[in-house]
């Protein structure tokens, strides 16, 4: 019997199409990123970088870092320099020598009752380099900034080189705390300070938190028995401080 020859018919293989079309779409991207119509690849990190500076560092807003972190200790005769407004408690500042009596002014010192056109008087009577605004207890009745504001603003205008400290309240010892004046009350008022300061770009001390103890008040070894004068050591403790957190 004789037998039919049946014809071979080629198998269709999908692979080799989809490798075909892999390859055709290979070599047409290749050729169109390199012609002059590819669109170009935009920079990423210069895009995310566009608010740095030279050195890295995100730019703040503002020149001041709050609070003044600890920095290295000012050269000798750094208080020459200087004017000091300050409620009568920061009088031994100068009675120890630290600070030259001449520099430093001592009253009744408020956010508003400041005497601007005192304090801008003196700053034109000698080249200072620095203003250094200490805030007693009596600021803690007193929460208006305006006149604050205000001598910032005068001070800039006259003498933009001179660098603006406030200087925090310092916490008062146990038995000094009253219903209307509590420790709690002068951190409340050193919270606005420090936001107040970030606001008008100048410099905030916290020279509470170097004093207060850890029961949130003035260590009785820091303050004499009887009203709310310092010990000597205390004073020298300040000027230490002082000096050793320069902005």
């Amino acid at each position: 019997m004789q037998m039919r020859k049946e014809k071979k018919h080629a198998k269709f293989r999908f692979s080799f199409i989809l490798l075909f079309i892999f390859a055709s779409f290979a070599a047409c991207f290749a050729l169109y990123m390199n012609s002059d119509n590819a669109i170009p690849v935009s920079n990423s990190n210069t895009e995310e970088t566009s608010g740095v500076d030279s050195d890295g560092l995100y730019e703040n807003k503002t020149s001041v870092v709050n609070p003044v972190p600890k920095s290295d200790h000012a050269q000798d005769g750094y208080f020459d320099n200087v004017l000091m407004l300050a409620p009568e408690q920061m009088r031994g500042l100068s009675d120890y020598g630290t600070v030259p009596r001449d520099n430093l002014f001592t009253g009744d010192f408020t956010p508003s009752d400041i005497m601007t056109s005192l304090a801008v008087s003196f700053l034109a009577g000698k080249d200072y380099s620095s203003l250094y605004i200490f805030f007693g207890t009596d600021s803690v009745a007193s929460q208006d900034f305006d006149s604050l504001a205000e001598l910032i603003s005068d001070i800039n205008e006259k003498k933009t080189n001179v660098k603006i400290y406030l200087v925090s309240a310092i916490p008062i010892k146990a038995d000094t705390e009253t219903e209307t004046l509590t420790n709690a009350d002068i951190e409340s008022l050193n919270s606005l300070l420090l936001r107040f300061a970030n606001e008008s770009d100048v410099n905030y001390l916290d020279l509470n938190t170097f004093l207060v103890g850890n029961d949130g008040k003035l260590p009785n070894s820091k303050a004499e028995a009887v009203g709310d004068r310092l010990k000597k050591d205390t004073y020298l403790e300040i000027a230490d401080f002082l000096l050793t957190h320069i902005a």
